[in-house]
């Protein structure tokens, strides 16, 4: 039976788009810093001078609002969540051994003074009337109304805006390790118990729309992925992080995206991942484990665990890059990589940029930030897209942001320190080849 109504819905849609990190007295970072976002963020610069700890202060705020909304939802069902809750003592503990005891991430100067990262934007909530005509299908015991596609008629009622402060602040705990206390939500100049946030028996309203719903908005933009600078080989990589490999194959859009981005590298044409089950005597299944071949242009199948760090890490990138969303911060994207692959991965980051895909990216490389500047000149990224930011240490972390005009140059001269390593050892060598013996 099909029957065909016009209906009239309320639509809520909640946008948030955050716009700057602040951090306080973290680390070498003496005061307040602020750093603009961009969809595409690079942290330049000399050795500690700062990058690892601005990454490590986003990593908090995104790590610390991710766990608690995990502890906030376990309050009400503790026996379910009591595995989260482990993961959030992991969790703390992890970030104790990694970045020390809270006088090692403080500001030397700034002993006793705040500490905390926070994070600001813009809250925006649309509340639509949509009327459409609706195909009632009844299948039994199913009743399921469809809308016709090219029925609709949106008319907004209302639009509201405002700011919103997100912070995680840090304090010292009696063991003298850093304690990461629950976030603070302030939007506009009321602020709201975190875990109020992500209540759904809660129906107070938020810029006219339920709490819960701008929870849910936050927790998409707070997901992200850190991908560390580590030389390891794929063999290990399949044995330690097996679920990321848990029907990949049999995903058409992750197998073509991964196949033509290592055709882009020069890696390979195509991909091939093979599912083994390694039994033991008894027929039991004992693990998963995955064989990964890459298809050469002779259309020989090569094992992966033949080929070198480079191709690994590339690969271990796009994976995770395709299989995930939200931010992906990324430590020293071009280690193990050729140069003419580096420039390759700015490439990379544009195009995936456009699908709403963020990055904050670690680097050294010089044939990276050219090929950004290329993607700028040749209209495939905006200028503004690309926040570029030199960090150096000299009596105090300082943070400089790296303006770049339409045209992909920038405004400033850079320090000496990033561009001309190269040009130095090039009037070295000629001057070595013409000095007179």
């Amino acid at each position: 039976m099909q029957d065909i109504k016009r209906e009239t819905r309320i639509i809520y849609e909640v946008i948030y788009t955050p716009d700057k990190y602040y951090f306080k007295n973290f680390k070498c970072f003496r005061g307040e810093q602020c750093i603009e976002i961009a969809p595409i963020m690079v942290l330049v610069g000399p050795n500690s001078g700062g990058k690892s700890s601005i990454l490590q202060a986003i990593t908090i705020l995104h790590s610390v609002f991710e766990y608690n909304n995990t502890i906030a939802i376990a309050r009400d069902t503790l026996e379910y969540y009591q595995d989260d809750i482990e993961r959030w003592e992991t969790f703390k503990k992890s970030f104790k051994e990694e970045i020390g005891l809270f006088d090692e991430i403080i500001n030397f100067d700034a002993k006793n003074h705040e500490v905390f990262i926070k994070l600001e934007g813009k809250l925006e909530t649309i509340i639509r009337e949509e009327t459409a005509d609706y195909e009632t299908i009844s299948d039994i015991d199913i009743c399921t109304a469809i809308k016709i596609p090219g029925t609709e008629v949106l008319t907004v009622k209302k639009h509201y805006d405002n700011r919103i402060e997100i912070e995680a602040p840090i304090s010292k705990t009696k063991e003298g390790g850093p304690n990461y206390d629950k976030p603070k939500i302030k939007i506009g100049n009321q602020e709201y118990e975190f875990s109020s946030i992500f209540n759904e028996d809660d129906n107070t309203e938020i810029l006219g729309c339920k709490k819960i719903k701008i929870g849910e908005t936050l927790m998409r933009y707070f997901s992200y992925s850190y991908i560390y600078a580590d030389r390891l080989k794929f063999e290990r990589y399949c044995k330690e992080y097996p679920r990321e490999f848990d029907g990949l194959y049999s995903i058409r859009y992750v197998m073509e995206s991964l196949s033509k981005w290592l055709s882009e590298f020069g890696v390979a044409k195509e991909l091939k991942i093979k599912e083994l089950n390694l039994r033991d005597e008894k027929e039991f299944v004992r693990e998963k484990y995955y064989s990964i071949y890459i298809i050469d242009d002779n259309n020989n199948e090569v094992n992966i665990r033949s080929s070198g760090y480079g191709v690994s890490k590339i690969l271990r990138m796009l994976i995770k890059i395709f299989t995930t969303s939200g931010y992906f911060m990324i430590e020293e994207p071009e280690a193990n990589i050729h140069p003419t692959m580096q420039r390759k991965l700015a490439d990379l980051f544009v195009e995936e940029a456009k699908s709403e895909r963020k990055f904050i990216l670690e680097t050294h490389s010089e044939h990276l930030v050219r090929g950004l500047q290329l993607a700028v000149a040749q209209k495939r990224i905006k200028h503004s897209d690309i926040a570029i930011y030199y960090i150096d240490k000299n009596e105090k972390c300082q943070i400089k942001r790296m303006e770049m005009d339409e045209l992909g140059e920038f405004y400033e001269e850079w320090p000496n320190e990033f561009y001309s390593a190269g040009d130095v050892l090039a009037f070295e060598l000629f001057k070595a080849q013409n000095s007179k013996n």
